[in-house]
């Protein structure tokens, strides 16, 4: 028997569209689900997990049985250093602080792309 959590449910693809009514059900900032697992949902309890040396990402760091999480960013699952280590290479292709220039450098692609699509969209809206 598999226990469907609200993390499965927000992960879910079918989800997607329209999140909310998932979101609606954190009426704590705290919430035990039927699985044993916690969904912290506030910014302050969130921060404040980030920052413990006692929270782990990493499953074999359990003392519980892992939890069959959906697919996610493979380094969102391990825990400092080889997490941050995965996060700079993944990140460094977005722009500062390892390429500052990238952005501005890219604006009048991103404009032109931009324009097209919001052009292609009227196009359709109006036939």
């Amino acid at each position: 028997m598999t226990v469907t959590t609200l993390l499965h449910e927000i992960g879910d693809p079918a989800s997607r569209a329209d999140p909310y009514h998932l979101y609606a059900q954190f009426e704590d900032p705290v919430t035990v689900q039927d699985d044993g697992s916690y969904v912290v949902s506030s910014y302050e309890e969130i921060v404040r997990l980030l920052h413990d040396p006692r929270i782990s990402s990493d499953q074999s760091h359990r003392t519980v049985l892992p939890v069959d999480l959906p697919a996610i960013a493979p380094f969102i699952g391990q825990d400092p250093p080889n997490h941050d280590r995965l996060r700079r290479i993944a990140m460094s292709q977005f722009g500062p602080p390892g390429n500052p220039g990238l952005v501005l450098q890219c604006e009048p692609e991103i404009r032109r792309m931009v324009d097209e699509k919001i052009d292609a969209l009227l196009e359709e809206l109006n036939k």
